[in-house]
């Protein structure tokens, strides 16, 4: 998760952490409209989302720009697709998302991300270290995302 918001080029865990919980997190599921998660926020579209599949539990992720550090739009893609055969290999399903600045007005494009279905909070962040990822998010049966720090 790397926020076109952090103004700086060395930024301050705490104005990385800031963007982070800032952050719009769409799960982008074919078929039915976007379902956007907020840090905190209680998403009654997510509550639904798990009610029509039969989960109790999303991540939400990217393998893109591991450490924060910018990569090519290439291999951000080789990395996703990875991720993507990680988690089919685990026996869950995923849908497409992606990660926007909270602030829509900063012309950040995104970061491809995926929503993992019924994933544990333990395996969740097991995935978003494998993928050198600062933070994963996460959301129980309460519909809540939280976000987990891994580093």
């Amino acid at each position: 998760m790397s926020l076109l918001s952090i103004s700086h080029a060395n930024p301050s865990v705490e104005e990385v952490i800031a963007s982070y919980r800032a952050a719009h997190y769409c799960i982008e599921p074919a078929g039915i409209p976007a379902v956007i998660l907020r840090i905190g926020e209680r998403s009654a579209g997510l509550a639904s989302l798990y009610g029509k599949l039969g989960v109790d539990s999303i991540a939400f992720l990217t393998a893109s720009n591991p450490l924060g550090v910018a990569l090519r739009d290439a291999d951000n893609a080789v990395a996703l697709k990875a991720l993507c055969a990680d988690v089919h290999a685990m026996g869950l399903a995923l849908m497409p998302g992606v990660t926007r600045d909270g602030d829509p007005a900063s012309g950040w494009p995104g970061e491809e991300s995926v929503a993992i279905l019924g994933i544990s909070r333990d395996a969740a962040c097991r995935l978003g270290n494998r993928y050198q990822q600062n933070a994963v998010v996460w959301a129980g049966s309460d519909a809540v995302p939280e976000l987990i720090r891994l580093r």
